[in-house]
């Protein structure tokens, strides 16, 4: 076996030390691609999101859509730790008031806590406004006239729950046949979104 000659070590050192800073660049342009197009991607997924939201307060002709997040700290829920509820996205029907800003971190009752254990154990909940117990959910949907609701959970992540909430003036049955099929399309694609982009969602919180 013959030994290889030092220069072409020192050779060969000499040509990584070259190229070490081109493969760094090359590295960081296709990270910088990557994030450019994951940008772009999450753009679009964020306008899906609101066409479903337009089309879950135009079509199913309800009061108003929320996609909303409870969280505590950006943890896993657990005793003395307040839970939180933070509405990341609405639309409603015209001339209704937006309430999106009333919904940051804002902390929730015990009546509201028992909606969210029913809605991480049953995964969606119909709420009739005359049926609620006494506390801050039914104080809100008796001052807008909200009547029924779906509220329905989209994702969970080990900073928070997300769920669809779709309130309704018109009617004590939020799920009649004709709203539960376009309600399900939507819950459908919006879980899909939110597994894909999880970002575009937990950003906010």
């Amino acid at each position: 076996m013959t030994k290889d000659h030092p220069l072409i070590y020192l050779g060969g050192l000499a040509l990584t030390t070259i190229l070490a800073p081109v493969v760094v660049r090359w590295f960081e342009k296709q990270s910088r691609k990557k994030k450019i197009k994951r940008h772009g991607e999450g753009y679009f997924a964020l306008y899906q999101v609101f066409q479903i939201l337009i089309q879950l307060t135009d079509d199913v002709k309800s009061h108003r859509a929320l996609i909303l997040a409870s969280h505590n700290g950006n943890g896993v829920p657990s005793p003395g730790r307040a839970v939180k509820i933070t509405a990341l996205y609405e639309h409603e029907a015209p001339g209704v008031p937006k309430v999106q800003e009333e919904w940051i971190s804002r902390p929730v009752d015990a009546q509201y806590s028992e909606l969210l254990t029913n809605l991480f154990s049953k995964g969606a909940v119909r709420l009739k406004t005359d049926e609620i117990p006494d506390g801050q959910l039914k104080d809100h949907y008796e001052a807008e006239g909200v009547k029924s609701a779906y509220v329905a959970k989209i994702g969970l992540s080990d900073r928070t729950m997300l769920y669809l909430s779709i309130n309704f003036t018109d009617t004590d049955e939020p799920l009649t046949p004709a709203r539960k099929t376009l309600i399900n399309g939507s819950l459908h694609r919006l879980k899909q979104l939110y597994s894909q982009f999880p970002e575009v969602f937990e950003e906010s919180i």
